[in-house]
């Protein structure tokens, strides 16, 4: 895994919890 992608998913993860 890229380390765009696990920004991307890290980021995705992040507005979900919010």
């Amino acid at each position: 895994m890229s380390l765009c992608s696990f920004l991307l998913y890290s980021l995705h993860f992040t507005l979900l919890g919010m």
